[in-house]
């Protein structure tokens, strides 16, 4: 049966373009940030990207060193983000064959994800060969995030466990979907497909959530075994984080910033690699943002409800943009997550698109330039923001009748 995910004829050709695309994207950052070295313009080098990278190779080290992770050294990420994290270390030593062969595991997970971006317009009648184009188009710009993050696993398994639902293996799309919720938790919307449709269909959702309950139960269950007490620590390193750059509220007061000086900076403070905005309101927005992301949430699946057309890749993409637009944390991969579905949808095509590029605009090329606060990349950062609510009013307005 998983040889049905595989059976298209265009993702095979999709994956090999996107490879070349993304040497092609990574070639063009660099060319751009030895010319901006050249002027002093402040441009950072692609390789700015690495830096999780380089965090996941000091795992492996200190795990072939004999300590263990959770107890010994603090891992921000479940247990299955962690195992990926590991994979390429059985058969690196050093860090560039380290490099080389988590790229290539990465790729490997892209031509996973344009199978099933193929498999998934084939079952509900839409042109395939379109949709690989634009999931190409959005993925180019974001390659090097592509490549050198484990998000694009977040969009297999959720994009994996939809179109195992469409099959008829519900069961089974719980267990995809509890593996993905154990790379990042988000992969767990997708079960608001079946779960927003059980007045109608009442044993698949029954499947998908009693199949994902036990995944996530049994691995949680041998997690805590093996970690004990420290598994905590892991939690509270992500309830106690403040907005990220990225996030909706941390690019208006960086945006403030510009108007009231020595009112906002940016600090790095947890081991999760990213900026924080300081700021005297960060504190009450990071902490409005789980409620806030709640009903946002909760309006989104309502809105999912009172449809009476079925469209899965839509449910998906407001459900997806709710929790990512309303978070204290937004980094530059998340875009990944949506990609698949916008793929789906023309009229978010464009601005989408437009979204992905001002992304690798602020991050990897401008990021220095927004720690020191200079203005077009908080701009940009700001207009890649509206752009995304902007995606999500296409979803949710009503279409204009038809006049014959």
């Amino acid at each position: 049966m998983v040889t049905n995910f595989f059976s298209g004829v265009l993702w095979p050709a999709a994956t090999l373009r996107f490879a070349a695309l993304t040497a092609g994207s990574l070639f063009l950052q660099w060319l751009l940030f030895k010319g901006a070295h050249v002027l002093q313009w402040g441009f950072n080098s692609p390789r700015t990207m690495e830096g999780d990278i380089e965090l996941y190779f000091q795992w492996v080290e200190a795990v072939l060193s004999g300590r263990a992770p959770y107890i010994d050294f603090l891992v921000p990420y479940p247990p299955v983000a962690l195992l990926v994290t590991l994979l390429p270390g059985v058969i690196a030593r050093s860090y560039i064959v380290y490099l080389l062969a988590y790229s290539l595991l990465m790729f490997v997970a892209v031509g996973v994800l344009f199978a099933l971006t193929e498999s998934y317009a084939r079952l509900t009648n839409q042109n395939p060969k379109q949709a690989l184009g634009w999931l190409t188009a959005f993925l180019t710009p974001l390659a090097g995030l592509v490549i050198w993050r484990f998000d694009v696993l977040v969009a297999v398994t959720i994009l994996g466990a939809l179109v195992l639902l469409l099959r008829g293996r519900s069961g089974a799309a719980g267990a995809v979907a509890a593996l993905g919720a154990l790379v990042k938790l988000v992969p767990a919307l997708v079960l608001a497909v079946p779960i927003l449709r059980f007045h109608r269909e009442p044993l698949p959702a029954l499947r998908s959530v009693l199949s994902f309950v036990l995944t996530v139960s049994v691995a949680f269950a041998g997690w805590y075994a093996y970690a004990g007490p420290a598994l905590a620590a892991s939690f509270r390193i992500h309830s106690q984080r403040g907005l990220e750059f990225g996030s909706l509220p941390a690019g208006l007061l960086l945006l403030l910033g510009q108007f009231v000086p020595q009112s906002t900076r940016l600090i790095s403070t947890n081991p999760c690699i990213c900026l924080e905005v300081d700021h005297a309101w960060a504190p009450a927005l990071a902490a409005a943002a789980l409620p806030l992301q709640a009903l946002a949430l909760s309006l989104a699946a309502l809105w999912v409800v009172f449809q009476k057309q079925r469209n899965d890749a839509r449910d998906l993409a407001v459900l997806l943009f709710a929790y990512i637009l309303t978070g204290k944390v937004f980094s530059p991969q998340y875009l990944i997550w949506t990609a698949p579905f916008v793929a789906f949808l023309p009229r978010l095509r464009w601005p989408f698109l437009v979204a992905s590029i001002l992304t690798t605009a602020v991050f990897p090329i401008a990021f220095g330039l927004i720690a020191s606060q200079v203005a077009w990349p908080i701009v940009a950062l700001n207009v890649r923001n509206a752009i995304l609510v902007y995606c999500v009013w296409l979803i949710v307005k009503p279409s204009s009748p038809r006049v014959n």
